[in-house]
């Protein structure tokens, strides 16, 4: 009976060692989708701005950087340009449509909140646009843009606003 027992325990040992006991092969790599976002501090310049080229935005010229502000848990940039003339505001209009235009013709789905919406002096534009991230990823990216021009003061804001959810 002890010799029994011996040869049991033997070969149970063996059996869970075979089966289990050895981990080497589950090291391997497997095929996952890579993270294809880069993580940027949005809370400065050049992190908002690098976050915006990977969008696919260049902020034109004539708009100077002014600030980053925090609104509830999304960063804000602003970009403002004081005493432009009408051609000016024009090429302003025509790039924030054209912006529009080619985000939605690369899997942006827009929904305008503000189309020349004429309030307190100022004439508001803004499209919110939305992107899901893909690669078995439950995220999308997002987009809040918005334009303000001031009649009285000519002047042309343009707030832009990254964000994930």
């Amino acid at each position: 009976m002890r010799k029994l027992t011996v040869v049991f325990v033997l070969l149970s040992l063996v059996l869970v060692w075979s089966c289990g006991g050895g981990s080497e092969d589950k090291k391997a790599p497997k095929a996952t989708a890579e993270k294809t976002t880069k993580k940027y501090s949005l809370k400065t310049q050049e992190g908002m701005m690098k976050k915006l080229q990977e969008f696919g935005i260049s902020v034109p010229a004539e708009l100077v950087f002014i600030e980053i502000t925090k609104n509830s848990s999304d960063y804000v940039a602003k970009f403002e340009k004081e005493g432009i003339d009408e051609p000016v505001k024009a090429g302003l209009d025509k790039w924030y449509a054209g912006l529009i235009s080619h985000l939605t013709a690369n899997g942006w789905k827009k929904r305008d909140v503000r189309v020349n919406d004429t309030m307190f002096g100022a004439v508001y534009n803004q499209t919110i646009c939305r992107k899901p991230r893909g690669g078995g990823s439950t995220l999308s990216d997002m987009l809040d843009i918005t334009t303000v021009y001031d009649l009285e003061k000519k002047k042309y804001t343009l707030y832009v606003s990254p964000a994930a959810y």
